[in-house]
Formats: structure tokens, sequence, C-alpha cells
């Protein structure tokens, strides 16, 4: 399955993101539809246009500021039935 991770570098005095933050972003803006929240939003639950798979946002860094760098995870039939 597949996974994008988005990572923070601090540059000077402003921590910029990188990794995977470009594709994550535009997955979320361009192929992903918004189905579900839970832990009162830190984990949303996405599905994706062109073929229906489910993809799941969350922050699994939480005890940084902000949530820490995002996690976009494709979603397998197991995990799945987390969500149901």
């Amino acid at each position: 399955m597949r996974r994008l991770h988005e990572t923070w570098v601090l540059q000077g005095t402003r921590v910029e993101a990188n990794g995977d933050a470009i594709e994550i972003e535009r997955m979320l803006n361009d192929e992903l539809d918004r189905v579900s929240e839970t832990d009162g939003g830190w984990r949303v639950l996405f599905r994706r246009r062109t073929d229906g798979r489910l993809w799941e946002l969350s922050y699994p860094k939480g005890e940084m500021h902000g949530g820490g760098p995002r996690l976009l995870r494709e979603l397998d039939v197991i995990e799945t039935a987390d969500w149901k």
C-alpha cells in the first residue's frame, strides 16, 4: 500500500514542509473526496475519485505543534473495517 510522508525542516526561524508534502497536497486537492473523520479530526478518511480506494490522512506525531507532519496512506481491505 502506498504511503506518503510529509517531513518538516527548520529553515532559519521557520519550519518548511518537505518530503511528500507537495504530493499530499496535490492528492487532497485534486484526487480525494472527504468521507469521514475521527479522533477530533486527527484522522480523516478520503475516497479516491478515479478508483474508489480509501486513503487516510493522519498526524502520527501528535505531540508536536499542529499535530506534526502529515501521513497520507492507502488503506487495505482489513484497515477499512476500522472506519465502519
